[in-house]
């Protein structure tokens, strides 16, 4: 359990060590542009929050829409202080700019991880929706969708016809919405040197291969004997990995996908007492597995080392298991000693699934590759399918990867 502890540790303390990404930006407050570094941090925090300081040795400060009427990022995003309005109350919120033209496009997350999306069009902010109400009807309930997005833009966008079929056919997606206005733009003002777009976020995929090291801890317990335990030789893993970025949920989470060869041997000894008296054992176990890892990765920020953190799933599957249990036992009332030697688990399974934690960091290599090194910790149900037989499988191990 203690490497179960040191490694929740870690991923306890990492996102403290690195919550703030300063990156050269600007902050516009009464009519002035103030230049320094703004914290990158997230949709929901920088929704209603800037964070910025004038030099990297100097104290960061904090200021609401109420105190800054935009703030960017240098070569990034660019957010402007808006006023919006519900049916309750009304509010100021940063909301990022996609789009700037005579129709402009904004969005923001809320704290409930909800996406918004506004138009401002002849100074009317008005929001993007799409309504779901349940209908009741003879045998049950449906689920009715009101586009109300699209009337909107109808009705914003009637000076420029061309648009009217694309806006029926029109998703609801950041990457949709921002070209569907930006087209407008250009129908409207197609000579304008004013006129700005994004590019709409979308998933990156990186692929590269890894090889490690790994150390696993064995124990047995059956209806009629204590604990039988092991720890093994220091082991060995090769393989593929995938990771997939989710913009969509956070600019810092990604899906890892891996396949991993992995060696492991056991060559370990121990005693238990019994009811019937005194066992000795050697227990010699050799396994060839194919792992399959699938986990959420958050990666911290940073410039050139960027910590990262991970917890999933794996299926494990045993190409070949090789597994001798031998020693000796004597019983309370005998002590000529008897022998065995036999397989330690009467019905070994192939298939066994766990789960994983990681935490390590992304280091720079050559030209734009990067490397990662992790450690990480694996819990599994062992190979047993026999009733009476319990196994567990930990296993701590060092991997370093190459991202190509």
């Amino acid at each position: 359990m203690k490497h179960l502890y040191t490694l929740l540790f870690l991923l306890i303390a990492l996102p403290g060590f690195a919550q703030k990404d300063f990156q050269p930006g600007y902050i516009v407050q009464n009519g002035d542009t103030l230049r320094g570094l703004v914290n990158q941090q997230g949709d929901k925090r920088q929704a209603v929050l800037a964070t910025f300081k004038t030099s990297q040795d100097a104290k960061h400060q904090n200021f609401s829409p109420s105190q800054v009427t935009a703030y960017g990022i240098t070569n990034g995003y660019a957010y402007e202080a808006k006023k919006i309005s519900s049916p309750d109350s009304t509010y100021l919120l940063f909301l990022r700019v996609l789009v700037k033209g005579p129709a402009s496009l904004y969005f923001y997350k809320d704290q409930n991880s909800g996406d918004h999306f506004f138009l401002l069009h002849q100074d009317s902010l008005q929001e993007l929706v799409v309504k779901k109400t349940k209908e009741q009807l003879a045998t049950g309930y449906s689920l009715v969708t009101d586009n109300k997005y699209k009337k909107t833009l109808f009705n914003a966008f009637k000076d420029c016809p061309n648009t009217g079929q694309a806006i029926n056919k029109l998703p609801f997606k950041e990457e949709s919405l921002i070209k569907m206005v930006a087209t407008y733009n250009n129908c409207v003002a197609p000579n304008s040197r004013d006129l700005y777009a994004v590019k709409a976020r979308k998933s990156e995929i990186t692929y590269g291969v890894q090889a490690g090291a790994q150390k696993g801890f064995y124990t047995l317990t059956t209806d009629d004997t204590p604990e039988v335990s092991a720890s093994s030789n220091i082991g060995y893993h090769a393989g593929l990995m995938l990771n997939i970025t989710l913009p969509w949920a956070s600019e810092r989470i990604s899906a890892l996908f891996e396949a991993q060869y992995a060696y492991t041997t056991y060559n370990d000894q121990g005693a238990f007492d019994h009811n019937n008296g005194h066992t000795e054992y050697n227990l010699d176990l050799t396994y060839h597995h194919l792992k399959f890892p699938i986990s959420i990765r958050y990666t911290l920020p940073g410039s050139k080392v960027r910590p990262f953190f991970n917890a999933g799933a794996v299926l494990n599957y045993a190409l070949s298991q090789e597994e001798r249990y031998s020693g000796t036992f004597k019983f309370t009332y005998n002590n000529e000693p008897n022998t065995f030697d036999r397989g330690i688990v009467p019905y070994p399974g192939k298939f066994f699934p766990g789960y994983v934690l990681g935490a390590g960091v992304y280091v720079p290599t050559w030209g734009s590759q990067k490397a990662s090194v992790e450690l990480r910790y694996e819990t599994n149900r062992g190979n047993s399918r026999t009733y009476g037989y319990l196994t567990d499988t930990k296993q701590v191990s060092l991997t370093l990867g190459i991202y190509l």
